[in-house]
């Protein structure tokens, strides 16, 4: 009699320990969309990765600031003492102002236009000093001819810079995928969880029926009263799997947790996760062919290797033209006034009357050139191992995307058989389950038949977790994730 008290507390027990479990917990539901949104929202390593794009942004300022005006300006101040074959002292005192605005050129090249105002001060035993004022404009003009000359090398810069923006994106990108893919799949194996539990749970139900006919049994005569005893270490059993079913589901609930919300400690103590998705199957056919081209062109990873492969031939340009010795073209225009006086040194500036002129080249050639050598060496080993780079991801996501395919492959098969073998074990149970009752067959019999049907369901289970999955390491390898749950309303833009 304590054994049936016993039997049937356990029972009830089992029975009501996921909804104990609840209590003091808050219930969340949740859709896969609200899951994905709450980790574009929250996941630190998605926020990490999203900074490096707006970095990017000074980046380009950077490299374009190379073309900005400069303003410059410069005052000198001197005073020097001689003495005169006379033995007298002269006094010289000077004061230079230059004032000027200068901007590069997409040609390498820089053009500027400068004010120079000089005032010169001399004393000696005259009774006045003797003062003179010189000012004067000029357009002055710098141009390389060799090394440094050119559109495409002056603007490499820019372009590295854009390039590299446009890595940055396709990185965070790659990174979104994989959060994403991490989080269906965390969302998917707790589905899966919550339905083994319930397996589990009807186990124990089926376990605790055949303590009943047992018993019935029993009291009726036909069985030995130690059969119970079976009986009882089946129901045992059975709540045992039940125990580490529910221990599996706060597993899976954690992991989910972590990618989606994980600075919220109160997430994580007080609130139980429930799916509001079930799982959808639907056999189709998968072509490799059309997959592997999908990878090929919206891989993001595979697009930001391109543009390394990219930059680094763009820079194996730039220091190419670094080899060439520095010959540079400096010409200059002007107008110059001097006078005793401030207000008529700048009228010959008008008039035009005292124009100045210079033209020049200078000529700098490094003996032997061996940093600019090693340069444009160093760029030719790195444009060689981004090509090798460039293809090893190729053949990796060849690779990758022919698993996917033959995964989802086996997966769908997996399912059909799953289905059914769990439909035939339910059929065998309760043709098991009749006999029984009827006194034919014993009750280990029964038992053995029970647990295949338990496995079998939970294998038909954990077939539609391995196809749903599947789905989701497809979508990944291709590089279209980001693009089917656009289904959910959701962007990264």
């Amino acid at each position: 009699m304590q054994k049936r008290i016993f039997i049937i507390f356990l029972f009830l027990f089992t029975c009501c320990l996921y909804s104990q479990v609840q209590e003091g917990y808050h219930i969340h539901s949740l859709s896969m969309k609200d899951c994905l949104v709450e980790a574009i929202r929250n996941n630190l390593e998605l926020q990490i990765e999203g900074f490096n794009p707006k970095i990017s942004d000074f980046d380009i300022q950077i490299a374009r600031s190379a073309f900005d005006p400069i303003f410059t300006t410069s005052f000198s101040a001197s005073e020097v003492e001689t003495s005169t074959a006379q033995d007298n002292n002269l006094t010289n005192q000077n004061f230079k102002w230059d004032l000027g605005i200068a901007k590069k050129n997409i040609l390498g090249g820089s053009v500027g236009f400068f004010y120079t105002m000089d005032y010169s001060k001399m004393y000696d035993i005259a009774p006045r000093p003797n003062r003179h004022w010189t000012q004067g404009v000029s357009l002055r003009i710098s141009q390389p001819l060799l090394r440094g000359l050119g559109v495409s090398f002056n603007e490499t810069d820019i372009q590295l810079a854009i390039n590299e923006k446009d890595k940055a994106y396709y990185t965070f990108q790659n990174k979104a995928i994989t959060v994403m893919s991490n989080v269906a799949i965390a969302y998917w194996n707790l589905v899966n969880r919550i339905a083994n539990y319930e397996l589990q749970r009807k186990s124990l139900e089926l376990a605790e029926n055949l303590y009943k006919i047992t018993l019935a049994r029993i009291k009726a005569g036909s069985l030995a009263a130690a059969d119970i005893l079976e009986a009882e270490g089946n129901v045992a059993y059975k709540h045992d799997n039940l125990i580490v079913a529910e221990k599996n589901i706060r597993d899976a609930e954690d992991m989910l947790k972590q990618l989606i919300r994980p600075l919220d400690v109160h997430y994580y103590k007080n609130v139980h996760l429930i799916p509001t998705e079930k799982y959808i199957f639907k056999e189709f056919y998968v072509d490799f062919d059309k997959a592997l081209q999908e990878a090929l062109e919206k891989r993001p990873d595979l697009q930001a290797s391109k543009i390394t492969l990219k930059n680094a031939s763009l820079s194996t340009e730039k220091y190419k033209n670094l080899l060439l010795p520095s010959l540079n073209l400096n010409a200059s225009i002007g107008l110059q006034g001097s006078e005793h006086s401030f207000t008529k040194s700048y009228e010959p500036l008008f008039d035009g009357d005292y124009l100045n002129w210079s033209v020049g080249v200078s000529l700098e050639v490094p003996i032997g050139n061996r940093t600019a050598r090693s340069r444009y060496m160093q760029s030719l080993m790195r444009r060689e191992q981004s090509v090798t780079g460039f293809k090893q991801m190729e053949s990796a996501i060849l690779a990758e995307v022919r698993i996917a395919v033959r995964e989802l492959t086996t997966s769908m098969r997996r399912v059909n058989t799953a289905q059914r073998t769990r439909e035939l074990a339910e059929k065998q149970l309760a043709n098991e389950e009749n006999k029984f009752r009827a006194g034919i067959i014993a009750l280990y019999q029964v038992q053995d038949t029970e647990e295949d049907l338990t496995t079998a369901r939970i294998n038909e289970s954990n077939a539609l977790l391995d196809y749903q999955r599947a789905l989701v390491k497809l979508a990944k390898a291709k590089g279209t994730y980001l693009e089917e749950i656009q289904k959910y309303g959701i962007s990264l833009k």
